[in-house]
């Protein structure tokens, strides 16, 4: 085995013994923005998968702020390398800024949603944007909220906003109806004459709250609990995505320097023979 075997499985071991405890005691905006550090690293040096990784990033505003422009540079390189998924999120990005070409994007759109039905959470990604903006697709907001939260549950998470969007967008125009009040749940607040007694106070007896009224406070106590519960699976689920990102990072960012060592090492010894 050679000496870069070596280095690579040695650093690997130790890698996996610490890196859970320490990414334990991090905090949810630390583990954003030590990747898209990491990414960002790797992009310059050239990799493929961290270009397309930090185009994502500056496309959905993962710990920077939302940049389209920013994010098509990044595509760019990683696509002239033969990335489809980033080569895909430049049509999208194109679509999106100047419409929908039936004869430039039809046989695009096809291959999109052949994917889809393949599997493929890149393209679930840009059907479901397809459908959420009615771009290319008519528009249609409960596949677009399927499609997209697919995909989040298979550790995209880079998608949660635009489902957060979409959520407010489908509780505004479905809001839910207001219970009705029977007139027996009306209580009509009439006092029966009170006779005046100089030695005894008269404690007034507050009207019972209407049935209607109970059932709608009930509704409400139960949708914050259920939201309550629904943002903390999400963060819960974003934590898990971003550790695993962070792992692999590290893992990449040590391989792509092993791999300079190496070359490295052999270019001082093919020096050394060459003055021998």
């Amino acid at each position: 085995m050679n000496t870069f075997k070596i280095k690579q499985w040695t650093a690997l071991f130790f890698l996996s013994l610490f890196l859970t405890p320490i990414m334990s005691s991090a905090s949810e905006g630390d583990f954003g923005h030590r990747i898209f550090m990491l990414q960002k690293k790797q992009a310059v040096k050239g990799s493929t998968f961290a270009q397309y990784k930090l185009g994502t990033f500056y496309e959905f505003g993962i710990s920077v702020k939302p940049d389209s422009n920013e994010a098509k540079i990044w595509y760019e390189k990683a696509a002239e390398k033969n990335n489809k998924p980033a080569a895909n999120r430049l049509t999208y990005l194109e679509i999106k800024k100047l419409g929908y070409n039936k004869s430039k994007h039809l046989a695009w759109v096809n291959k999109i949603i052949n994917e889809t039905q393949q599997s493929n959470v890149h393209s679930m990604i840009i059907l479901g944007q397809l459908y959420h903006r009615g771009l290319a697709v008519n528009q249609d907001l409960e596949k677009a909220i399927k499609l997209l939260r697919k995909a989040s549950s298979r550790g995209h998470t880079e998608v949660d906003n635009e489902i957060a969007e979409i959520n407010k967008i489908l509780q505004k125009d479905n809001p839910s109806p207001e219970p009705a009040i029977t007139a027996e749940a009306i209580v009509e607040d009439v006092q029966e004459p009170v006779i005046e007694q100089p030695k005894k106070e008269t404690v007034k007896a507050k009207p019972p709250k209407p049935e209607a009224a109970l059932k709608k406070q009930k509704k409400k106590k139960k949708a914050k609990k259920t939201n309550k519960k629904s943002e903390e699976e999400r963060r819960r689920r974003y934590e898990k995505a971003m550790r695993k990102q962070y792992r692999e990072e590290l893992i990449l960012q040590s391989q792509q320097e092993w791999s300079e060592d190496e070359e490295e090492e052999e270019e001082s010894e093919e020096q050394e023979e060459a003055a021998n």
